[in-house]
């Protein structure tokens, strides 16, 4: 088998980190790598089809904040290095790229009469937008 790196990511919500672990390809077993401290709680992560950035939604209740933070991925250690940061207008409630990695797009959540509402029912997705590759930027904005 090739000697292929693997890294598994799993945030942590309430203790606002997610971690890094190297994954075995043989055995499945994961070693810590990285810990990484978020300024609000980690929700949905995806990763661009590139694999060259990891996008993570964050969110602070108490502080009213929702956003979507980008870090460029370390293919040698699995570490990650944030490039860059956008604040929703509510909690999405998901991320994503297209299969080319060059539009990013999020969801956010509506009530049923249309307004914006973090936990209500129903998805108010969000205008797609152009990433800055190199700097895997997220640009989201409103329709």
């Amino acid at each position: 088998m090739p000697d292929v790196k693997r890294f598994v990511y799993i945030p942590l919500t309430e203790e606002r980190r997610f971690l890094v672990f190297a994954m075995d390809g043989d055995s499945g077993k994961l070693t810590l790598k990285h810990d990484l401290h978020l300024p609000a709680q980690p929700w949905q992560l995806c990763i661009s089809p590139d694999k060259r950035f990891l996008y993570q939604q964050v969110r602070d209740r108490d502080k009213g904040y929702s956003g979507v933070l980008s870090f460029r991925i370390d293919h040698d250690t699995g570490g990650v290095t944030q490039t860059g940061e956008v604040e929703l207008e509510s909690d999405a409630c998901c991320v994503s790229t297209d299969k080319n990695g060059a539009i990013f797009a999020g969801g956010l959540f509506v009530s049923g009469d249309g307004h914006r509402s973090p936990g209500r029912r129903g998805v108010w997705p969000t205008v797609e937008q152009p990433l800055e590759r190199d700097k895997g930027a997220v640009l989201v904005t409103r329709p």
